[in-house]
């Protein structure tokens, strides 16, 4: 599939703007208060939905198979109708990785919970004022996550804003090159030094992005990430690792 093909099936949509709209269900609409991924893969796990059914904080956990972005607006449309929302699995049955740490600490002297938990479960929301860290260096802070809405939800690049005193100018973290995700310290450590974040091109909106900027991001950072729209950069990386 070529770069715009893809296009036409999904777009790119940032995290903050989904959760400040509320999602469109099948005979009205919800709050959605967060984007729970696998910090492994990356995939979309969860929709947080918030006041599903009786009391109305109630907060139930939807999977994205059911859920699509609308054509001309930043927002979810799901399947599901309000009554039935009150089946879906409460958000405590899948908890990410920050608030699992919360009750670690909290019940520090007492049992561990009965029901394992996905440790790779990362909050989009709970991400937002994280520090990068490249190489033990202060590169910048997490502002955002730049989320794929296609056939598949994934999350595809951090938004982070330089950590120069006085900027605030916004720059793209592709996945693969982060090497881990901290709560206890709200860190995010990349495989990249801080010279390497600074050579990353400013980012400048969501209708910004294009072939080409993606192209320049992979360059930077030099096949540690790919091309998400076909295998062309995968090859190229083969070749320079040869």
């Amino acid at each position: 599939m070529t770069h715009q093909d893809e296009q036409n099936v999904g777009r790119y949509v940032l995290a903050s703007r989904l959760i400040r709209h509320r999602m469109r269900l099948a005979d009205g609409k919800a709050k959605l208060s967060d984007i729970l991924f696998d910090d492994h893969d990356w995939r979309v796990v969860h929709f947080v939905v918030h006041g599903a059914g009786v009391p109305s904080e109630r907060e139930v956990l939807v999977a994205p198979e059911h859920c699509a972005l609308e054509a001309t607006e930043d927002r979810i449309r799901c399947s599901w109708a309000r009554r039935e929302l009150r089946s879906l699995p409460d958000e405590t049955t899948d908890e990410p990785m920050w608030r699992q740490q919360v009750y670690r600490m909290a019940c520090y002297d007492g049992p561990p919970p009965d029901t394992p938990q996905n440790q790779h479960l990362r909050s989009a929301w709970e991400l937002r004022g994280y520090r990068l860290l490249a190489h033990e260096e202060e590169a910048g802070t997490v502002k955002d996550t730049l989320v794929w809405a296609g056939s598949a939800w994934e999350v595809r690049y951090l938004v982070a804003q330089r950590g120069r005193i006085g900027s605030r100018e916004a720059f793209l973290v592709p996945v693969p090159v982060v090497r881990g995700i901290h709560y206890d310290r709200r860190q995010v450590e990349v495989y990249a030094a801080t010279m390497t974040l600074g050579l990353t091109p400013a980012f400048e909106g969501v209708e910004t992005i294009s072939e080409a900027l993606e192209r320049e991001i992979y360059q930077v950072f030099r096949g540690r990430s790919g091309a998400w729209w076909s295998g062309t950069f995968e090859n190229e990386k083969n070749q320079e690792d040869v």
